[in-house]
């Protein structure tokens, strides 16, 4: 791989500062909501989670430890994660997957790092809730197809109706056609003069 140049570095720099302002202006205070909002909630949330883990590190003692003293975990570290992402949902788009798709990742690390060298065993799909959570799926999906059969059905009921509605409008307008012919050909036929008259 090729070294890149003092002026290729300056300019990769540029780009980075480029793009970081204009996702930080742009894309991320949509998703995230107000920085200053989001990170105060941010901060309070971290400040407890240390606090109370410190005190439950010292066995229950309450006294406030110096920052020299805090020993900030890999376990703490998965769990101010999912901390940041739950505040990121809760001020910013509420509809932003990742959010919560990083929540439940950084849960599932947190209990990965916290439980050491514990074995987790798997829950058996028969037996556990993946198999109801695909037995509601696959409810779900039958009565969305149910309902979208049925809805099919009205669709096709109704634009037959407004078939027979436009054939019966496109018979009637040309019986009236038919009609007005008519009485235009009786009242243009000359008329027949008898002698009483």
């Amino acid at each position: 791989m090729t070294k890149l140049n003092d002026g290729q570095q300056r300019e990769n720099a540029h780009n980075m500062l480029y793009n970081a302002a204009k996702i930080i202006t742009t894309q991320r205070g949509n998703q995230h909501g107000g920085a200053e909002n989001s990170f105060q909630t941010i901060g309070d949330l971290w400040t407890t989670l240390l606090k109370q883990a410190t005190i439950h590190r010292r066995g229950g003692e309450g006294e406030i430890v110096a920052i020299d003293d805090l020993q900030i975990t890999p376990a703490d570290v998965a769990h101010m994660m999912n901390i940041l992402k739950i505040a990121r949902a809760i001020h910013g788009d509420p509809l932003n997957e990742d959010n919560y798709v990083d929540a439940a990742g950084y849960a599932a690390l947190a209990g990965s790092l916290s439980l050491g060298n514990k074995v987790v065993a798997k829950m058996s799909d028969k037996d556990g809730p993946t198999e109801k959570a695909q037995q509601a799926v696959d409810q779900l999906k039958a009565k969305q197809e149910a309902d979208d059969s049925n809805r099919r059905k009205e669709l096709e009921s109704a634009m037959a109706e407004r078939d027979k509605m436009e054939s019966a409008r496109a018979e009637r307008d040309k019986m009236v056609r038919t009609l007005a012919a008519a009485q235009r050909s009786q009242s243009i036929a000359p008329q027949v003069v008898t002698d009483g008259q």
